[in-house]
């Protein structure tokens, strides 16, 4: 009896250090990379345009398609660019109707959800003339992107919207 006891007692001692034995859980891996977004100018509805900058900005890859979101730091204005069949470095058109039904979108305001605040490349003026705009990547790997880019769209509207000297860099997020 004295010898089951033992065994019992050390299965239990040997049960109760491994179960209290256990491994700390890893912190998640952030799942936003953070890029940089400038222009020179960001103007709406006819008037001459500000400088732009979002340190807080993310660039979403899924597949070929890159998504850029970037939202002004300390304002609510906000640039969206969506590019795809993005393979390799290059020049991609935001011109209305392109293949790739790339897009760029300018909002004025961005916690507001009235239609003629929101800009696009594939809008058109009063007068017939057509949104658009380019975006040309010079750097693009597994892990980074570096572009320049230009804009002209229009809302609901047909007020223009523009961004002259676009730029943005840094860490792309997967999805």
């Amino acid at each position: 009896m004295k010898k089951i006891t033992t065994i019992l007692l050390a299965f239990i001692t040997l049960t109760t250090l491994f179960l209290s034995c256990k491994k700390d859980e890893e912190a998640p891996a952030s799942a936003t990379a953070t890029v940089t977004v400038t222009t020179s100018l960001l103007g709406f509805d006819g008037v001459n345009g500000t400088s732009f900058k979002s340190t807080t900005a993310n660039v979403t890859k899924v597949g070929n398609s890159y998504t850029l979101v970037a939202v002004e730091d300390g304002a609510k204005r906000n640039i969206t660019i969506v590019l795809n069949n993005v393979t390799a470095t290059g020049t991609f058109t935001l011109d209305k109707g392109n293949a790739n039904q790339n897009i760029a979108t300018l909002n004025k305001d961005n916690t507001s959800a009235d239609a003629t605040l929101s800009y696009k490349t594939d809008g058109v003026s009063t007068a017939g003339v057509i949104g658009g705009g380019s975006v040309i990547i010079s750097k693009l790997s597994d892990t980074e992107i570096e572009a320049k880019f230009f804009i002209i769209a229009y809302n609901s509207a047909k007020k223009e919207s523009f961004v002259e000297n676009g730029a943005f860099s840094g860490k792309l997020t997967k999805n």
